[in-house]
């Protein structure tokens, strides 16, 4: 676990750990077991929990964690309840739900996460996307990046099948470096971003607020193919810092390996892509 010695927990991926009381500080996401706060079922010596989700035998010699999740998404797996869930996101009724979450829809039925929501505190790792592959059919590509002075940013894309969501698309902009980037909510530019399934637009999303993560999600459209999703964004690099825009373009807009990904316009600072 990585220690937060400001709030002095430790980070376990899924939640944070109080090494004081030999507990979580909330609940199990995946409501293992009946105590969902308990670590490795009051039993640290014969057990592990790397992930802040269930516990492990610690005479494994390693702990698989794509399998590991894989097995935990597994078990979550109930068709009718997402199939009851899908129901209700597509008829509104979660809307109020949702909103608690983050989520806003606008007049096209396309959920959007506000700039403000809960995520912006938690950052990001290929953790979250392991969990997330093994229930979802999702793609995603990295762009890290390093500027002059050193600082590590890295701008996160994925698109595919939400589950109850439908077709979506994202785009994010972290900082930091690994194992866990933090979110740029400071780093924030102006953005948009414009999705289509099998040829058909479904999200034109053009913001007037500068974005640390873009997304949008169409309910409609259930168990999608990622490979027949067309993404195509922008990012504005205007107001940032000169070395941020010089450190991206120096290694994505002059390498012909990203010519297919990415358009630049230098004048602007602009940047177009499309995957």
């Amino acid at each position: 676990y990585q220690r937060d010695e400001i709030a002095g927990t430790y980070y376990a991926q899924a939640r944070e750990y109080l090494a004081e009381s030999g507990r979580f500080n909330s609940e199990d996401p995946i409501r293992y077991k009946t105590n969902y706060y308990v670590y490795c079922s009051n039993n640290p010596l014969n057990f592990i929990d790397t992930l802040g989700l269930k516990e492990n035998a610690c005479n494994n010699d390693s702990v698989d964690i794509p399998k590991e999740i894989e097995k935990i998404s597994s078990s979550l797996r109930n068709v009718s309840l997402v199939e009851r869930f899908t129901e209700l996101t597509i008829s509104g009724r979660l809307d109020s739900i949702l909103e608690i979450f983050g989520f806003e829809k606008d007049a096209s039925g396309v959920y959007h996460v506000r700039q403000t929501a809960w995520q912006k505190y938690f950052g990001y790792n290929d953790l979250y996307d392991w969990f997330f592959d093994a229930a979802t059919d999702m793609k995603r590509k990295k762009f890290p990046f390093t500027t002059e002075s050193g600082e590590k940013y890295i701008i996160w894309m994925w698109k595919g099948d939400y589950i109850n969501l439908g077709v979506g698309a994202e785009t994010g902009i972290y900082y930091g470096g690994e194992p866990h980037w933090k979110t740029g909510v400071e780093k924030a530019l102006p953005m948009k971003l414009n999705v289509s399934y099998k040829g058909e637009e479904i999200i034109n999303y053009k913001p007037t607020q500068e974005q640390w993560w873009i997304t949008g999600f169409y309910p409609p459209i259930q168990s999608a193919d990622a490979d027949d999703i067309k993404v195509e964004g922008e990012i504005d690099f205007k107001n940032a810092p000169e070395e941020v825009w010089q450190a991206f373009y120096n290694k994505y807009g002059k390498s012909k390996k990203y010519e297919k990904m990415f358009e630049f316009d230098t004048l602007n600072k602009v940047v177009i892509y499309t995957w």
